[in-house]
């Protein structure tokens, strides 16, 4: 399945688009998502993290394609 992932802040800018399209298994987990972002973007797994819809996902849920997803680094304030 093409998942299609929103990206934000500095992942954006690394991406030099607003989304990208990533393929996984039907069964894939939002842990399977995290790696493959992580690759794609050259980015420690550790610093992505996902909303599906509105909420934090737990990273061992299928992903469910029906939702919006976004990804974007933890955020630091200053």
């Amino acid at each position: 399945m093409i998942v299609k992932v929103r990206l934000f802040a500095s992942f954006r800018e690394i991406a030099k688009n607003d989304y990208i399209e990533l393929e996984l298994n039907e069964h894939s987990t939002y842990n399977d998502l995290v790696n493959k972002i992580s690759e794609k973007l050259n980015v420690n797994k550790m610093e992505v993290k996902l909303l599906s819809g509105d909420e934090q996902v737990k990273l061992d849920a299928n992903i469910d394609i029906y939702k919006k997803i976004i990804a974007f680094p933890p955020v630091a304030g200053g």
